[in-house]
């Protein structure tokens, strides 16, 4: 089995917090949307977040032993998670959408801090890292494409 180092498995373990926390965040925008394709959206990417979670947290399991857990944040992904819960209440979906563009920046750039230094990662998690990394792409994608553009919202296309 091979070896991995601490920092990597609290970076591993960031990732799955910050999915729990994207879950949460897509959870509250669909709710608060006023939009149901929006809303439609929101409730997808939830979803997708809890598996992705679920699957690297597994895989950690079988090829490295390692059990993750909950944890609370610190530093930029506390506050940035907290901006963007804070956003919700009472604002309209533009900002909603602005809000989750950051997010979805935010852990896309904790798989890419990971990709970066992942040499020491199995071919099986890599594999893995880079599966959700596109997923996350496409989610951002999605996310941008709705944001408002000159006043406004270009069409909802899902795949």
């Amino acid at each position: 089995m091979k070896n991995i180092t601490n920092p990597m498995v609290e970076d591993l373990n960031n990732i799955i917090n910050l999915h729990k926390e994207r879950v949460r965040i897509y959870e509250k925008a669909s709710i608060e949307s006023s939009d149901e394709n929006l809303a439609g959206l929101y409730k997808k990417l939830a979803f997708q977040s809890a598996e992705m979670a679920d699957d690297l947290r597994i895989a950690l399991k079988v090829n490295y032993g390692i059990v993750l857990k909950f944890k609370l944040f610190v530093g930029k992904f506390k506050r940035t998670f907290l901006q963007a819960k804070s956003i919700f209440t009472s604002h309209p979906d533009d900002k909603i959408l602005d809000t989750c563009s950051k997010a979805e920046e935010l852990i896309k750039s904790a798989y890419e801090n990971v990709l970066e230094r992942g040499a020491e990662l199995l071919e099986a998690i890599k594999e893995l890292l880079l599966k959700h990394y596109s997923y996350l792409s496409n989610a951002h994608n999605s996310i941008r494409e709705l944001q408002v553009k000159d006043g406004e919202q270009t069409p909802l296309v899902v795949e």
